[in-house]
C-alpha cells in the first residue's frame, strides 16, 4: 500500500471516530424530557374545533358612560383556525401541568378560584382568580403556564380558545427552572 493511499485511509477513519465520539457526547448531553402531566383535571371539549377561515375584523363602539370616547377591538390571522370551547373541572389540589398553546385563549373561572402560574412572569409570579373572573391566555409556543386549584374546594374553567387550523390544542411543557414544581 503506497503511502498516500494509506494516510488517506487513516484520515477517514479518523473522521468516522471522531463523528462517533461528536454523537455520544451529544447523546449524553441531551436531558430526557420531563414534562409535568395534568393532575385532577377533567377536560371536555364544549364545541370545536369550529373551522373559520382567515379572520380579519376591527371594531370600535361607543363607551355608553362616554360616547365620545370608544372601545376597540381586533382580531386578525392570516390562515384558517379552529375554535374550541373547553371545560376544565379542577378537583383539590388539581393542575394542568406546565403547557403552551398555539394561540390565545379567554378563560374564566366559573367555580371556586385558581392559581395562574406563568413562566415570563418575575419570579413566576402567581396571580388567584376567583368565580366570576378571567383572564387572557396569550399563547404562542414559548408561553409556558399551569393553572392550580390550591384551594379545598372543586374549581371549574371555561376557555374559549383560538388556535391555527389543525394544531394541537395544548402542549405539555417542562416545569421552567424558575417556577415551582
Amino acid at each position: 500500500m503506497n503511502q498516500p493511499t494509506q494516510f488517506r485511509k487513516i484520515r477517514i477513519l479518523s473522521f468516522f471516530i471522531a463523528a462517533a465520539l461528536v454523537a455520544a457526547a451529544a447523546a449524553l448531553l441531551v436531558v430526557p424530557v420531563q414534562a409535568t402531566p395534568s393532575v385532577g383535571v377533567t377536560t371536555t371539549i364544549l364545541a370545536g374545533p369550529i373551522r373559520f377561515d382567515e379572520i380579519d375584523v376591527a371594531v370600535r363602539s361607543a363607551l355608553i358612560t362616554e360616547p365620545s370616547e370608544y372601545w376597540k377591538g381586533r382580531i386578525e390571522t392570516n390562515e384558517e383556525s379552529d375554535v374550541y370551547v373547553v371545560q376544565n373541572d379542577f378537583a383539590s389540589g388539581g393542575t394542568t401541568g406546565w403547557h403552551t398553546h398555539p394561540g390565545p385563549s379567554l378563560v374564566t373561572v366559573t367555580m371556586g378560584e385558581i392559581t395562574a402560574y406563568e413562566s415570563d412572569a418575575p419570579n413566576c409570579q402567581s396571580h388567584v382568580y376567583h368565580t366570576g373572573e378571567g383572564f387572557v391566555d396569550r399563547g404562542g409556543t414559548h408561553h409556558v403556564h399551569m393553572l392550580v386549584n390550591t384551594t379545598s374546594m372543586p374549581a371549574r374553567t371555561i376557555a374559549t380558545q383560538l388556535l391555527p387550523a389543525g394544531a394541537e390544542r395544548k402542549i405539555d411543557a417542562d416545569a421552567p427552572a424558575n417556577c415551582p414544581p
